[in-house]
């Protein structure tokens, strides 16, 4: 099944390579810059993206651009987890098609900021004393355990709150379709194939256990070609 897809998609490659070179320069296209609003990619969760050719006749573009994710997760003694990440996604692209209708394909990396934010339980003993001081401490529930000898131990599970910011980054590539409409409508759709050498700044979404570490996403672009 895997070498049937690998040949299609390099019989698809082949169609619009030799299709690409009268129609690139022969379409009456003039617009070289796009804005788009990008859903999952490189963008994460989404983001505005730039996009720009080299020059007028070029199939080789520059994007930049400015995306968002957000995670939660819970755990064991855990009340609640999740990042928040500020993305900078900058990648090279290259057109196989026309300027209307092409096979879009993307390389570059996204560095970005990512706070994770923590508020977990911690338990402490405490005595009999300190336990009826604070026992309508709205922040802090109490559980009593009697030990074999009889006696009572009382403990506290108190909240606590930990938040870190940290740099990080993680390559992609992209394959996707690419339509583009005389008024301008700028169309995209593919995946985003992702990856990391596992360092103590890559970020890992879905990876694998080898290195280097490699995702798999999707994306959705609406724009305006200008």
């Amino acid at each position: 099944m895997m070498k049937k897809i690998i040949f299609a998609i390099a019989l698809l490659f082949c169609m619009l390579g030799l299709h690409a070179h009268t129609t690139w320069e022969s379409d009456s296209m003039p617009k070289t810059r796009d804005i788009y609003l990008e859903i999952g990619g490189p963008s994460i969760m989404g983001g505005v993206t730039y996009e720009q050719r080299f020059n007028n006749h070029t199939r080789w573009g520059w994007r930049a651009g400015f995306g968002f994710g957000y995670s939660e997760n819970n755990g064991f003694l855990t009340l609640n987890g999740s990042t928040r990440a500020w993305t900078l996604p900058l990648g090279v692209n290259y057109m196989i098609g026309s300027r209307r209708n092409a096979l879009e394909l993307d390389l570059g990396v996204s560095v970005g900021l990512y706070n994770g934010h923590n508020d977990y339980w911690q338990q402490e003993t405490i005595d009999e004393a300190t336990y009826n001081k604070i026992k309508d401490d709205p922040h802090a529930s109490y559980v009593v355990n009697t030990t074999i000898d009889g006696e009572t131990v009382y403990a506290a599970l108190k909240s606590y709150s930990n938040s870190q910011n940290a740099f990080g980054y993680f390559f992609f590539g992209g394959i996707g379709y690419r339509h583009v409409s005389k008024q301008g409508f700028l169309f995209r759709t593919g995946l985003t194939p992702t990856f990391n050498f596992g360092d103590s700044h890559a970020v890992s979404v879905a990876w694998t256990d080898s290195y280097p570490k490699v995702g798999l996403t999707g994306y959705l672009s609406f724009g305006w070609a200008f």
